[in-house]
């Protein structure tokens, strides 16, 4: 669906088909807060799905090393080290907590610590880093606002489950009026919900389950 025939939906779903209680700014905002229901929903199956990654160019001259992350940053999935063959994981440290209590003086000889990362605000940090590499951070990323001349994010949702962002958005309507959500569409919507969280979670499962034997 476009923006426009999900704002037709989500006025019949509110039983409102000619937006007479409902005016199209309401109605675009309810379909915006839908949508960002949806995607939770995809990210609760698949916290990989909106996925993107913003590498870091890491120096080793600074005692905490810190740079802005993207502007559509939401939530980091994974943090690596990719200087490294193959890249190693990073872990996650508090900014409290950032600076280890423990004396690198006894350490067992060879032993290498782990590099540590932390979010503080917009910036991307590394603790104490002792080499410079390059650090690569996937994150969930956040959609932008559907509005009449910038449908982008209806595009990252499956055409099949445009539906359940107008049945979001309806039942959102349906609270703000202090009504009841029908359950005839509420059972709908719970169905939808169940299987976009199925496709989410098996979206890798798309392979062969038998094996060609070669021939000689």
């Amino acid at each position: 669906m476009n923006f426009t025939r999900l704002k037709e939906q989500t006025a019949l779903y509110l039983d409102d088909p000619h937006q007479t209680r409902h005016l199209d700014a309401e109605l675009s905002k309810l379909i915006n807060a839908g949508l960002q229901d949806v995607k939770r929903a995809m990210e609760d199956g698949n916290a990989s799905y909106f996925n993107k990654s913003q590498d870091f160019s890491v120096t080793s001259n600074t005692d905490v090393f810190e740079e802005a992350l993207n502007a559509d940053f939401s939530v980091v999935t994974h943090v690596e080290n990719i200087s490294n063959d193959p890249p190693t994981p990073m872990e996650p440290e508090r900014f409290k907590e950032r600076h280890p209590v423990y004396d690198k003086r006894f350490l067992p000889q060879g032993l290498q610590t782990v590099d540590l990362w932390y979010v503080r605000g917009n910036q991307f940090g590394v603790v104490a880093p002792s080499t410079s590499f390059t650090a690569r951070v996937f994150y969930t990323y956040s959609l932008p606002e559907v509005t009449r001349t910038d449908e982008t994010s209806l595009a990252l949702i499956p055409g099949d489950y445009h539906d359940l962002i107008a049945l979001n958005a309806a039942k959102r309507g349906y609270a703000i009026e202090q009504m009841r959500f029908p359950i005839s569409l509420d059972e709908i919507r719970e169905e939808q919900l169940t299987q976009l969280r199925a496709y989410v979670t098996d979206r890798q499962k798309a392979y062969t389950s038998y094996v060609n034997p070669p021939y000689e």
